[in-house]
Order: C-alpha cells, then sequence, then structure tokens
C-alpha cells in the first residue's frame, strides 16, 4: 500500500496530525507547543508585577516606572488581573496560544529588555500567524510528514536515517517483503535550510540517498496547483539517475502527474 497519512516524527514517535482523523493539524500541534513553552513562566511573571503594582498606594502607583510602561502601552492593572485568571483557567499545561501571546506583548511593554530575545520573537511571531511548521522542523527538528512528502531542516545522512524510520512507522510491516510496492513509492524531501527539493524512492533513501540528490534537481513548478515536480537531468544528477531517467521519460512522468502543466514543460 503506499505511504498515506499526516504526521509530525519527533525522531522517535509519529503523531497524527490529520485535521479530519486527529486532535490537532501539523501547525495547531506545533503551535500548542510553543504556547505550552512560554504559558507558565509568562503567568508567574505577569503575577509577579501584578501582586506588586497592587500593593502600591495611590500615590506610588502613578509614578511607578513599570505602570507607566504599562499604561503607555494602554493596558491597565485590571487587564493584567484578568489575563492571569485567563491562562490559569485553562491550565498550564496547555494554555490559549491567544492569552499566552497576550502575555508576551504586555510583559514585553513593561519589560522590553527582556523579552525581546529574537529566539523568543520568533516563537511569538508563530502565536500571531507566522509559519509554524517552518518553525518547528527548525526549532524542534521535527520532520512534516504528509503522505510521501516529508519536510524536514537540513539534509544528511542522519535526516534520511530519520526519515527512513519514520516510513518504517508508516509502513509497518509492508517493509518486511522485500517485493512490497512501498520501496518503489517515489518521496519527495524539502529541505527548509536549504530551500532544496529531493526526490527519490524508498529503496534509493534506504540504499544511499546520497548518490542520488548530491546535487539538487531543477524544479518545474505548477502555478496553477503549486506542485513541484524534479527534473533529475537539470541540475546534472548522478550516473544513476542518468541510466535510469531520459528527458523523455521524465516528460512521460509529468504528462501523467499534472497533464496541463506538461503542456508547459520544455526539455532542458
Amino acid at each position: 500500500m503506499p505511504l498515506r497519512g499526516e504526521y509530525i516524527w519527533d525522531g522517535s514517535y509519529l503523531t497524527g496530525a490529520d485535521t479530519e482523523t486527529d486532535d490537532m493539524g501539523h501547525e495547531a500541534y506545533i503551535i500548542s507547543n510553543i504556547a505550552g513553552t512560554y504559558g507558565e513562566d509568562f503567568a508567574n511573571a505577569l503575577e509577579e508585577e501584578y501582586e506588586r503594582l497592587s500593593e502600591l498606594s495611590e500615590e506610588q502607583l502613578p509614578v511607578d516606572p513599570i505602570y507607566k510602561k504599562l499604561t503607555q502601552q494602554g493596558y491597565d492593572i485590571d487587564e493584567l488581573g484578568d489575563l492571569i485568571e485567563k491562562i490559569k483557567r485553562y491550565g498550564m499545561e496547555s494554555p490559549i496560544p491567544e492569552y499566552v501571546y497576550d502575555a508576551y506583548l504586555m510583559l514585553k511593554a513593561m519589560h522590553p529588555e527582556d523579552y525581546s530575545d529574537p529566539k523568543l520573537t520568533e516563537a511569538m511571531n508563530v502565536l500571531n500567524g507566522g509559519d509554524a511548521r517552518y518553525y518547528g522542523v527548525k526549532n524542534y527538528g521535527y520532520t512534516i510528514v504528509r503522505d510521501n512528502n516529508f519536510e524536514t531542516w537540513g539534509w544528511d545522512e542522519k535526516i534520511a536515517k530519520s526519515i527512513l524510520s519514520a516510513i518504517y512507522e508508516m509502513a509497518g510491516e509492508e517493509l518486511n517483503d522485500p517485493n512490497s510496492e512501498v520501496w518503489d513509492e517515489e518521496i519527495t524531501v524539502h529541505d527548509y535550510k536549504g530551500d532544496k527539493p529531493y526526490t527519490m524512492t524508498v529503496k534509493e533513501l534506504e540504499e544511499n540517498p546520497f548518490k542520488i540528490s548530491a546535487a539538487p534537481a531543477a524544479v518545474v513548478q505548477s502555478k496553477k496547483h503549486g506542485m513541484q515536480y524534479i527534473n533529475p537531468l537539470a541540475a546534472g544528477g548522478s550516473k544513476n539517475w542518468q541510466q535510469q531517467y531520459t528527458s523523455e521519460s521524465f516528460s512521460n512522468y509529468l504528462k501523467k502527474r499534472d497533464p496541463e502543466l506538461y503542456k508547459e514543460y520544455k526539455t532542458p
């Protein structure tokens, strides 16, 4: 059977990430992890400031430097207390990402020097609508799995072995059969770090993926569908690729995959 399913692979465990059958998709899973990483610390920091400000007298409060920074950004003490209550109400283990981001903004308003670290800013940008998958592969080392497509941060022997382990988890006992069609299934690896795609069969991945994909292959892009197809000839691939593919066979391959794009395609 072909490789099917949407997952997050952390190197040891496959977590289902199909929005139709699982609790969360790829993006929601990563966003939840970010919120869980920072939520409790943010809530504790807010509570500490809230308690301190609440103890100030009416004369002291207006001249307090932290209170001044808070109000200059349009916040007040009541909003500070309400946000702490919201974060705690929904639990510290799985806080609501929106509330965690609001806490970040409030803390940054009071202590800009402590909450301007680039890594923290990158994480908070994801909570505010940034690319969660990019963040997940880069910072958590995840592999994003979409059927036979694998998104990674980098491309080396360690990552290749990790992807192969994920495929073994996906295929189960199917790979115990040397004649299984899974061995001939074509997979695509997209390396976010190098911004390059690589294509190979599962069998080639196990044998020696770098003999095949040492040089990135040229990409034919479908404007309509956003799909990418790899021409192993265009970038001077290995002799094995050149023996296996001709420009004619690649044209046939593309014709089957995307007839509309095939009409636009011209052999390099």
